[in-house]
């Protein structure tokens, strides 16, 4: 019941049944669900997971800024919290972790 693209209210069971029937690619995902046709923010990442779970490697394209992740704060790796410690990065991290 997860969502894989929230303006299509398209399920995530949705693009595994793409899957399931020869997608191999975010492209055939959208010709198969209708997915990636409104903001094309959630969707291209989940559709992107959906792919890497089937063990389907995703090719970048020249240009293209698709990832299979959500990148979060625990995700910045600590030579870049160094260099850019105006940022405040440790400390964001300090108050995230009381909740």
């Amino acid at each position: 019941m997860q969502w894989l693209c929230l303006c299509t209210a398209t399920r995530a069971r949705e693009g595994a049944a793409a899957i399931i029937l020869g997608a191999k690619t975010p492209e055939d995902m959208a010709l198969m669900t209708g997915i990636r046709s409104g903001c094309t923010v959630y969707c291209a990442m989940m559709s992107l997971r959906l792919l890497k779970g089937a063990g389907i490697e995703f090719v970048q394209k020249p240009k293209w800024r698709l990832y299979d992740t959500t990148q979060s704060l625990w995700d910045i790796p600590e030579d870049v919290i160094e260099t850019y410690e105006g940022y405040f990065l440790e400390e964001d991290k300090d108050v995230f972790r009381k909740f």
